[in-house]
């Protein structure tokens, strides 16, 4: 079972090592990791994100997950996405109290120029990383409902 656990993980970590033929610098982490915020009036922790973080067009920051904590501030997390492709590892939190956002928290990679058209078709970036695992067998194999899928990201 742990083989198999591990033939799973490092199947992951494969399909997204193959899911583009070209591999280049495609991001920079560049961004402060912390932005205090002065009060700003009606403004949406989106629009606060994009102006901060000096969006482009093809980015945008989808909220992820949103809690409260035992002293009633509310962090809200974002996904950075560059032309709809996830980008991996570019998150920010947004944290409020009361309604006030007070500040920012997180990494951003700045993407440029990516061409976020797959080279692989989902069936063919799942194939070649099955082939880079000296699996005997896997877990899937028992149960299709455990197959892995592909997801198409931008990482560096």
């Amino acid at each position: 079972m742990r083989k198999q656990l591990l033939a799973m993980a490092l199947m992951g970590a494969s399909l997204l090592t193959y899911a583009q033929s070209e591999r280049k610098p495609a991001k920079d982490f560049k961004s402060p990791q912390l932005i205090s915020v002065q009060e700003v009036p009606n403004q949406s922790a989106k629009t606060l994100l994009r102006e901060k973080l000096q969006l482009q067009n093809a980015d945008d920051m989808k909220l992820m997950k949103s809690e409260m904590d035992q002293i009633g501030m509310k962090h809200e997390k974002y996904q950075h996405y560059y032309e709809g492709v996830k980008v991996f590892g570019s998150e920010y939190t947004v944290h409020s109290k009361s309604g006030k956002i007070s500040h920012l928290s997180g990494k951003l990679a700045k993407v440029e120029n990516v061409d976020v058209k797959p080279t692989l078709s989902e069936q063919a970036a799942l194939d070649k990383a099955s082939s880079k695992i000296t699996a005997e067998k896997f877990i899937w194999d028992e149960d299709f409902s455990k197959k892995p899928k592909a997801e198409l990201v931008i990482l560096d």
